[in-house]
């Protein structure tokens, strides 16, 4: 799976079908870093307004 950052949450992405997966907004403002777990359970988001980490299972 692929997380792309966008102004306020993380669209997900299967890269080797090219589907759209889920959406979150966060709130986090503008989103500056995205990063998975090495499991790929959980993601992290970090924004212009904070940090999220959440369980993308």
């Amino acid at each position: 799976m692929l997380a792309v950052g966008n102004w306020n949450g993380v669209t997900i992405w299967n890269p080797l079908s090219g589907d759209r997966g889920k959406s979150f907004d966060f709130g986090v403002g503008r989103v500056m870093s995205v990063a998975y777990s090495p499991d790929g359970l959980l993601l992290a988001v970090g924004g212009t307004r904070g940090v999220v980490v959440i369980d993308v299972d």
